[in-house]
């Protein structure tokens, strides 16, 4: 889950070059098994859509994985 707070406070943080910015957004990245829990909802929901036909789990859980980690770049587990 994707958690985005902001500060409702008069203070108006900098930016490294100086420049002030106009807001700020903090995003709690998930934990591992939070991030593991994500896939394994895709790729139930992936095979749910299928009928949950067999022969198709690893492929399931490869696309669900994929679509999962473009929500996070820069994670790796």
């Amino acid at each position: 889950m994707i958690k985005i707070t902001s500060s409702k406070t008069n203070h108006v943080p900098q930016h490294p070059s100086g420049k002030k910015a106009t807001r700020m957004a903090l995003i709690q990245l998930p934990q591992f098994e939070e991030y593991r829990e994500m896939i394994a909802t895709l790729a139930y929901q992936k095979a749910e859509k299928r009928g949950f036909l067999p022969g198709h789990e690893v492929a399931d859980w490869l696309a669900a994985e994929r679509e999962v980690s473009r929500c996070f770049p820069g994670i790796d587990f």
